[in-house]
């Protein structure tokens, strides 16, 4: 990736604009009650569909051979090393654990309940489960990784240094999932790794895969505490 192209501003532009064209078709879902109307997972695949078209554009929009561009990201795909991608799952999941169980002493030491979120209560048997699941191992990684890792933490490393690049890319990503302080936790701690498991590899498809994996104790986290 030539990163060096990407700006800060435009790639946050790109991310609201991608997002603003979700909310329009969600509200266009709402009122033709279109699949039911009201879907939290058909609002999730959407905003990952709309990042991920929005991201490859951005991407691809400057290029002059595109398809010697599109042939060297996929010539990484020769480079996969799941020695790797399995230990960065370990330190992610170890990490999350230790910090959990920290902040969850901490809460109980000062009397302080952390919220919880009910999100998942609103899904629906079936294909709404179904999507859901489908967006957070598969589209769900595949946009955040090409949108969070190549544009925002390329766009950022431009400019500053590792570390302030990390944090910076990670609290955006938080925020992002912040329907629950423990949700928020894992995805800041998530995204540092893999922050820096794509600096140091460079290889998009790896961070995918990782963040796909990671997701499967997530999605079991959030359906056993509601979180």
């Amino acid at each position: 990736m030539v990163q060096e192209r990407f700006k800060f501003f435009e790639v946050l532009g790109v991310f609201a604009l991608c997002n603003l064209f979700n909310i329009i078709l969600y509200i266009l879902f709402l009122l033709t009650k279109i699949l039911g109307g009201k879907s939290l997972s058909l609002f999730l695949f959407n905003q990952s569909f709309f990042v991920l078209v929005g991201s490859v554009w951005y991407i691809f929009k400057d290029v002059q051979n595109k398809n010697e561009f599109l042939k060297s990201i996929l010539s990484r795909l020769k480079l996969f090393e799941f020695k790797i991608i399995l230990k960065y799952v370990l330190y992610i999941l170890l990490t999350t654990v230790f910090v959990s169980a920290l902040v969850f002493v901490i809460g109980k030491l000062f009397n302080f309940e952390f919220s919880k979120s009910k999100n998942i209560k609103e899904l629906k048997y079936g294909w709404d489960v179904f999507l859901y699941v489908v967006t957070y191992l598969s589209l769900g990684p595949l946009a955040e990784e090409i949108f969070f890792r190549v544009l925002l933490f390329g766009s950022l490393r431009n400019r500053f240094n590792l570390s302030y690049s990390i944090v910076i890319t990670s609290l955006f990503f938080g925020i992002l999932h912040i329907s629950g302080f423990g949700h928020f936790i894992f995805a800041f701690i998530s995204s540092c790794f893999l922050s820096y498991m794509y600096e140091k590899h460079k290889n998009i498809f790896m961070n995918v895969l990782t963040h796909s994996l990671i997701n499967i104790p997530a999605i079991l986290y959030i359906v056993i505490s509601g979180v």
